[in-house]
């Protein structure tokens, strides 16, 4: 069996381990993550036997290897899932699409409300997409919901960085919408409507 190579670097210890504690830290949770991940796809799929084909076990492991470092490596520079998206984007490819739905009276409202009253819709943790190419002082000012559409656990929520104030055209649209959203949404805005 291969071992996953672990690359010292000169700086602080983390969590102020020696150089050797640190890889058999490693060393120990590799396996760990390996042992976890084995017994699941044994019991997702009990006709592999890796008592009697080691070599198949051997596989698993290096998979899980290759993986860990992409892994490590998304973490450590997270531009890369952005940088592949863009070229994605460039190649002509589509890399996601947003879901649509029609408004169903009490069942919730999923999407962006923007200052200037226009609500663009997408589904349940589908805002980032819409929002790609929106000006971050739009963003700010951008009023959201979620929801499953089960009429009860949507959220509205304010940008963190923005003032949580609604626009008059917001405002309107809320008045005029407040029929599709769930019980939850309406007793969120509670305090905004007049």
């Amino acid at each position: 069996m291969e071992k996953v190579q672990v690359y010292a670097r000169k700086s602080s210890n983390m969590y102020g381990l020696t150089d050797k504690q640190l890889e058999e830290a490693f060393t120990l949770y590799d396996l760990l993550v390996k042992s976890k991940i084995t017994s699941k796809i044994q019991e997702e799929y009990p006709m592999l036997d890796f008592d009697e084909d080691d070599s198949l076990l051997e596989l698993i492991h290096r998979v899980i290897d290759l993986a860990t470092v992409e892994g490590a490596d998304m973490v450590s520079d997270h531009r890369v899932i952005n940088n592949y998206r863009e070229y994605l984007k460039e190649q002509g490819q589509t890399t996601y699409s947003v879901t649509d739905h029609e408004f169903v009276e009490g069942k919730g409202e999923c999407g962006a409300l923007f200052p200037d009253g226009k609500f663009v819709k997408c589904g349940n943790a589908e805002h980032y997409i819409i929002m790609e190419n929106v000006d971050f002082e739009i963003q700010k000012k951008c009023v959201y919901f979620s929801s499953l559409h089960d009429g009860k656990d949507g959220v509205v929520t304010f940008s963190p960085f923005g003032d949580k104030l609604l626009t008059d055209d917001q405002s309107k649209w809320i008045s005029t919408n407040i029929i599709y959203m769930d019980s939850n949404q309406i007793s969120m805005l509670e305090g905004y409507l007049s």
